[in-house]
């Protein structure tokens, strides 16, 4: 139960994130013509910083530091579990 609700807000925090994130280096490469895999590899392997406040405390947070692949991963892994807990509720509440 607590991975499902760190899972669900490590996506809320997420996605508020990413939106705010500056889109410069990817202006560069788009004005200088380089969108080669080279420039892929990199973004994917930055380091992206975020607070990730507790569940149940206005002041505790703590900063969590991984790459864009990493907080992607993690994004998707938690979506993939929440849409496997929704389908499998339905699924009950429907056959029971």
């Amino acid at each position: 139960m607590k991975l499902l609700v760190l899972a669900a807000a490590g996506l809320a925090l997420s996605v508020p994130a990413l939106a705010t994130e500056p889109t410069q280096p990817e202006e560069a490469a788009a004005a200088s013509g380089d969108t080669g895999e080279a420039s892929a590899a990199a973004d994917q392997n930055r380091l992206i910083c975020r607070r990730i406040e507790s569940t149940g405390s206005r002041l505790s947070s703590k900063k969590v530091c991984q790459t864009a692949a990493k907080w992607q991963q993690d994004a998707l892994a938690a979506r993939e579990h929440t849409e496997k807990v929704q389908s499998s509720r339905w699924k009950l509440e429907k056959g029971g």
